[in-house]
């Protein structure tokens, strides 16, 4: 009889710790910006327009989070994106359906943490109106990625518009995407203009819809996962267009030299925002272009309708006869990559340089390629290899400084393969370099204040006036 009512007590302990650990507490969340460190033993319900931070890295304990609106996002501020898939996804829930990547719900790259976001694929975070200040006919009806060249009862009749937060859309007076362009990035809340600025009022032809995500500006150079994974980039390139963009990282196709990559690759590629101009065109052993060369290619990166960015140079000359050329033939630049293997130079040095260019072309700078020097460069290095791994410790640790607080930087990616000395990463193992770069968190990539309106330079028209075999061409 003992044993049997010790069983039963056992038994009935068992049903009550099972029972107090499945009963879930709910908590109904309100207010525009919520900030928490976890939950235990919590069912969260978020009915409205909120952003609902979780700080912790054990962020929920037997705790589900429910998504019941389109503006409720829930953030993992310690956390990266594939960590929120693999680990809590399954404890979301959208709209009343178990949450699941790139179908009911986003999860985006967030500075150093993640997003989730409960829009399905199919959903149209844009939508144009016929009239000014939202009225007279509308659609919503771009899907994500296509670049839409007819327009048809909206073409050359768009006046305002609304783009919902983390996308961006790309407007062109052209059908194919060219004409005058202009970029338009919903960051921080969503984008709502009751007037569209006159350069594109009733003008629009060409609309590109694409999502956005938050990098920060520290990225890679490079297509190994193990180099990036372990650097903790955001966004990579490759001098390629044939990777893709990951819950890890946000890939950057470029068109790396004037015949390659095919337009074909870059304009199907989805889940992408950015595209970046030709690889060192100043140099014979690079894409080897000539600014005319360039120039005249130009107008097929306006028609991919992404952000883009200047051909990668070293020769400062070369890049401004470029952006010259294209603000006269009125292209659009984004921003500036440029490549910096500025050995020697002390960090003020390095502001001041870069900043003389930001200045100069009036756009951001992405310094895609760089480094404390190189192979061909004659700075001074001591002669032992771990005083040489110290230089180089103390020497990008200021650099990175100069580069993270530069509002001007966008993004940067550091070029791994110029000697030992000055490598992030040797045969899969990080130097005390890379240790640095790798645990630096490195702030937001994107800063509307360096925001570029495009302008639109009208040139005069000429008329020809045929006399016999002789033609005068009279200016108006």
């Amino acid at each position: 009889m003992k044993n049997k009512l010790s069983v039963f007590i056992l038994s009935l302990f068992s049903v009550v710790s099972v029972f107090a650990q499945n009963a879930l507490t709910t908590i109904n969340v309100t207010g525009s910006l919520v900030t928490v460190d976890s939950y235990v033993d919590n069912e969260v319900i978020i009915d409205g327009a909120t952003e609902l931070h979780l700080t912790s890295k054990t962020p929920l304990t037997n705790s589900v989070v429910r998504l019941n609106s389109d503006d409720s996002w829930l953030y993992f501020d310690n956390l990266r994106p594939q960590q929120v898939i693999d680990s809590y996804l399954s404890k979301i829930y959208v709209k009343g359906t178990l949450a699941s990547y790139r179908s009911n719900c986003r999860v985006a790259i967030y500075g150093t943490g993640a997003v989730v976001i409960p829009h399905s694929s199919s959903f149209g975070p844009l939508t144009v109106y016929k009239d000014q200040n939202f009225g007279g006919d509308s659609t919503n009806g771009y899907t994500l990625f296509a670049r839409y060249t007819s327009l048809g009862a909206f073409d050359n009749s768009i006046r305002s518009f609304k783009l919902k937060k983390g996308y961006m859309v790309t407007f062109a007076t052209a059908s194919d995407g060219t004409g005058y362009s202009r970029v338009f990035i919903a960051d921080k809340n969503d984008i709502e203009v009751p007037v569209v600025p006159d350069l594109l009022d009733k003008k629009i032809s060409f609309i590109r819809v694409l999502q956005w995500e938050w990098v920060t500006k520290k990225g890679w150079c490079g297509s190994d996962p193990n180099e990036y994974l372990a650097m903790n980039a955001t966004w990579r390139y490759d001098w390629s267009a044939g990777g893709s963009t990951t819950a890890a990282v946000e890939y950057v196709p470029i068109r790396q030299n004037g015949g390659w990559p095919g337009w074909g690759e870059i304009n199907g590629k989805e889940y992408v925002s950015h595209v970046l101009g030709f690889n060192e065109p100043d140099h014979t052993e690079q894409s080897n272009l000539t600014v005319a060369q360039a120039l005249a290619q130009w107008p097929d990166m306006m028609r991919t309708g992404l952000r883009i960015g200047s051909p990668a140079v070293t020769n400062n000359n070369w890049l401004y006869q470029f952006m010259d050329s294209c603000k006269a033939n009125n292209y659009r630049v984004d921003f500036v990559a440029y490549h910096a293997y500025w050995g020697g130079k002390s960090p003020v040095n390095w502001y001041n340089d870069l900043k003389a260019i930001y200045t100069r072309t009036g756009r951001p700078l992405w310094i895609t390629e760089w480094n404390n020097g190189a192979n061909w460069t004659y700075e001074w290095w001591p002669a032992d290899s771990l005083s040489r791994l110290q230089k180089q410790l103390t020497d990008v640790t200021a650099i990175l400084q100069v580069l993270d607080t530069a509002s001007f930087v966008e993004r940067y990616s550091i070029y791994n393969w110029v000697e030992d000395k000055r490598a992030m990463v040797i045969s899969g193992k990080l130097t005390p370099a890379g240790q640095y770069y790798s645990a630096n968190k490195s702030v937001m990539a994107y800063n509307p204040k360096n925001e570029v309106i495009p302008t639109f330079q009208y040139r005069n028209p000429s008329s020809t006036i045929a006399f016999g075999s002789k033609n005068l061409t009279l200016a108006v």
